[in-house]
């Protein structure tokens, strides 16, 4: 440009811009390697989290089906996956132990009570069968062991019937003044035992209450003390006691009789046993098996001990009211 504005020339600056384009290209390139990196990585972790967490899953699912079918020996074996599916094999299993154990009880028990009521039943047939009506005292004989047979049926029935009761009842359980029950049962004990010649005690008078489902506990003590009375010869005596720690109440039935051993007082629950020397006094076996089970109804354990006088201390536990 001249001195009085004049243009003389132009000066043209040009660039190319393939570079910046290149460069461009370049960053698209890796930001689309990266987000596919990415996405592989995504889908790679999910099918690992999805087999980790749905796997363990079809296995249980396939454990169930199996115990739909039938087996019961079925256990699932998840030791890997979610805490919550862990938990629910857990459940599971224990679900799967539960019910064998109550199949396993529930066959013992249908083959004990068919043998225990074919006995009887037997007894019975071969009695009328060699009825000759026209002898008059042998007429009066069958119908006296007749009549004893049936007896002893009918006891074997309703001790069935109490025990089924006993396993499928799950009611409320209640706060129940103890006291006032063992005063109750001793009372209502008490002319069989002055009959028996054998003194039945009360060993406590503190207030006690425990959490049990109303009426078990007349039910407990009924055959509990059915049961010592039985076993204690004449002279001797069968205590009914309580204790409470802060957590339980301890109730106990003693007596003066002649005892068992450690292994027959591991085997006195299950339905339908009997000692050596119990066999021809009519018991029919089910008395303990349905303490155990009205117990377990109401949150409580039994156990035979041994007491100091050499028979047994049977002691019903629950919990206390505040527990």
């Amino acid at each position: 440009m001249g001195a009085n504005g004049d243009t003389h020339g132009a000066v043209l600056v040009a660039r190319s811009d393939g570079p910046v384009d290149h460069r461009i290209h370049l960053f698209w390139l890796v930001l689309f390697g990266i987000g596919a990196g990415v996405l592989v990585v995504a889908v790679f972790v999910a099918r690992r989290l999805a087999r980790w967490t749905v796997d363990p899953l079809r296995q249980l699912d396939a454990h169930a089906a199996e115990l739909g079918h039938g087996d019961l020996s079925t256990r699932a074996d998840i030791v890997a996956g979610p805490p919550e599916v862990i938990a629910l094999a857990r459940t599971f299993n224990n679900m799967a132990q539960q019910l064998d154990e109550l199949v396993r009880s529930q066959r013992r028990f249908v083959a004990d009570a068919s043998h225990q009521l074919r006995t009887p039943l037997t007894a019975l047939r071969l009695r009328l069968e060699t009825l000759d009506p026209t002898d008059s005292p042998s007429v009066s004989t069958t119908r006296d062991a007749a009549l004893q047979e049936s007896a002893r049926l009918t006891r074997v029935v309703d001790g069935l019937l109490a025990l089924a009761r006993a396993e499928g009842h799950r009611p409320q359980r209640q706060t129940v003044d103890i006291t006032a029950v063992i005063a109750q049962r001793h009372e209502a004990w008490m002319p069989l035992a002055a009959e028996n010649r054998v003194e039945l005690r009360v060993d406590t008078d503190l207030p006690l209450s425990a959490s049990i489902v109303p009426g078990h506990l007349e039910q407990i003590l009924d055959n509990l003390i059915d049961n010592a009375l039985d076993a204690t010869p004449a002279g001797g005596a069968v205590t009914l006691g309580a204790t409470a720690t802060r957590t339980a109440v301890a109730i106990h039935v003693t007596d003066d009789g002649p005892g068992m051993t450690e292994v027959e007082r591991q085997r006195a629950f299950d339905p339908f046993w009997q000692g050596s020397d119990r066999h021809s006094n009519g018991n029919t076996g089910l008395g303990l098996a349905i303490v155990d089970q009205l117990a377990r109804a109401s949150n409580g354990v039994v156990t035979l001990e041994g007491a100091p006088s050499g028979g047994i201390d049977a002691v019903v536990q629950f919990s206390s009211p505040t527990d």
